[in-house]
């Protein structure tokens, strides 16, 4: 297995944005390869959408606001040891990628 990824300080750049700093340059549409990735790594993926999550900002976000990104603080999924893996833009709108550890099989 590769380097065990663990929570980090989320450091967002000026538009809202977020990628943990372990988390490779990776083309987010890429299903296979973020899988691949990801069970690399151990973990399980929620991805917390911008439209279901905060609604009235994704209005806002939709009607041109700047801000929209960088003021959304997604809910994590329900459960324990979420940690954000990534936020950003994709062509659905807005998405959260949370992670946590996969439990091991015994």
């Amino acid at each position: 297995m590769s380097k065990l990824i663990e929570w980090a300080p989320v450091v967002r750049d000026t538009n809202g944005s977020y990628a943990h700093p372990d988390l490779p340059a990776i083309d987010y549409g890429d299903v296979e390869n973020v899988k691949k990735w990801l069970q690399s790594h151990g973990l399980l993926m929620q991805m917390v959408w911008m439209e279901s999550d905060a609604p009235a900002m994704f209005d806002s976000y939709g009607d041109g606001d700047p801000c929209a990104i960088a003021s959304w603080q997604p809910a994590s999924p329900a459960g324990d040891d979420w940690f954000l893996l990534a936020l950003h833009e994709s062509e659905d709108g807005p998405v959260a990628w949370f992670a946590r550890r996969a439990p091991v099989a015994q």
